[in-house]
């Protein structure tokens, strides 16, 4: 009788769900598209001064942020407020 000569290959490996397991500090993103230019622009001044584009814009998003906030809180406020009915 033929003697088997198959060799026995390892299973192929499953790669991981890697949505399942990412894990972010926040859940929400602010975005804007920007030209090729001025990304290019932007990168190159963040390299130039050591920092990150991030980092460059968080002062103005957390400014926005704060803004968003204060009006929301005074919407509410607003909606708190007992109006008075005319009779």
């Amino acid at each position: 009788m033929a003697e088997n000569t198959a060799q026995v290959t390892p299973a192929r490996r499953r790669r991981p769900d890697w949505r399942s397991r990412e894990v972010r500090a926040k859940e929400k993103m602010v975005a804007r598209r920007v030209s090729e230019a001025d990304h290019k622009a932007l990168r190159q001044f963040a390299d130039e001064t050591g920092t990150s584009i991030a980092e460059l814009i968080a002062p103005a998003i957390n400014e926005l942020i704060a803004q968003a906030h204060a009006y929301c809180q005074e919407a509410d406020r607003h909606d708190l407020v007992p109006q008075a009915r005319a009779s």
